[in-house]
């Protein structure tokens, strides 16, 4: 699943005209969440009945199911270029999805001595590389905490059980609709603004949520402010990758970042367990986790003003 994430990203975004990529990328991750809700509620029906065991066995069974959907879909325009093939058998293909052929970014030595990550830079395009980056890493910090440690500190405060799953389920339904709302937004407006400003609500939503009143219908909207902000964010970065990041450096910057966060969600459920043993408090943590959130905001603002201010384009080409 690592794998696959970043490759459906990158693919599809080589069909996409620019005007509308961020929103259809949106939609894409969005439908992880999705899957995410559903495959919840699916488990929880189908192991009383046939077991744990058979929620793998579909798990397995169901990508052969679509494998002849992905056998019929057409070639990578960037891989057909890299291979050497006409510019005018890849412009008649990209010509059917209104995409312009993409550029090979130079330094692209796949086999050579050169670094990979090098060509961000060549490209003049490390700084972005960069900001999304720590804005990643910042999310999954931020996000997994949530994920593991939320569920556990509304029982504490004196919830019950059920409301803490719930409340976890407004954190995924709150991170599907600011995903597709992130990508319309990009589509529209700076990337790097747009990114930015969503971790800092994320970062004043945490901030906020525990100082709410302890009553499900003041806590319920605050997870969903949190979702939307601080958990849309993640695929936001993503998206970011799509339209700020030419064909040929997509998908490497979108794995680069991806890396970053699951790094995050290894350290901060550790270190949330250890705060919390040391003796801090849940409150605490949460601010700690908005200042996370708000580091991200801070690369993703700065780097931003920095390309406005020479007059960089942020957005690909291609």
């Amino acid at each position: 699943l690592g794998v696959i994430a970043p490759m459906i990203v990158g693919y599809s975004s080589e069909f996409m005209p620019l005007r509308v990529r961020g929103f259809a990328t949106g939609l894409i991750l969005s439908a992880l969440f999705f899957g995410y809700i559903v495959g919840g509620l699916f488990a929880a029906a189908v192991i009383p009945v046939l077991g744990w065991r058979a929620v793998f066995a579909i798990g397995a069974v169901t990508p052969l199911i679509l494998a002849p959907f992905m056998a019929a879909l057409p070639p990578s325009l960037i891989e057909l270029k890299r291979r050497g093939r006409p510019d005018a058998e890849i412009a008649a293909m990209g010509a059917r999805y209104g995409v312009p052929v993409p550029r090979i970014v130079e330094g692209d030595e796949r086999r050579g001595r050169r670094l990979p990550l090098r060509r961000f830079f060549t490209a003049g395009l490390g700084r972005a590389l960069i900001a999304d980056a720590i804005a990643m890493t910042c999310c999954g910090l931020v996000v997994f905490f949530l994920v593991s440690w939320l569920p556990s500190l509304t029982h504490e405060a004196g919830l019950s059980v059920r409301f803490s799953l719930i409340a976890s389920s407004a954190l995924s339904l709150g991170a599907l609709v600011g995903n597709a709302f992130i990508g319309w937004a990009m589509d529209r407006w700076s990337p790097y603004a747009v990114q930015g400003l969503m971790m800092a609500g994320g970062a004043a939503a945490l901030a906020i949520l525990p100082h709410v009143p302890g009553e499900p219908q003041a806590i319920l909207p605050m997870c969903l402010l949190v979702g939307f902000f601080a958990m849309g964010a993640v695929p936001g970065a993503i998206t970011f990758c799509s339209i700020v990041f030419p064909t040929d450096l997509r998908v490497e910057a979108i794995a680069t970042v991806t890396v970053l966060s699951r790094l995050g969600g290894l350290v901060a459920p550790m270190a949330a367990g250890l705060f919390l043993a040391a003796g801090g408090s849940g409150e605490r943590l949460f601010l700690l986790a908005s200042g996370i959130a708000g580091v991200g905001a801070v690369a993703m603002l700065a780097a931003g003003s920095v390309g406005a201010v020479r007059g960089e384009s942020c957005r690909s080409e291609d």
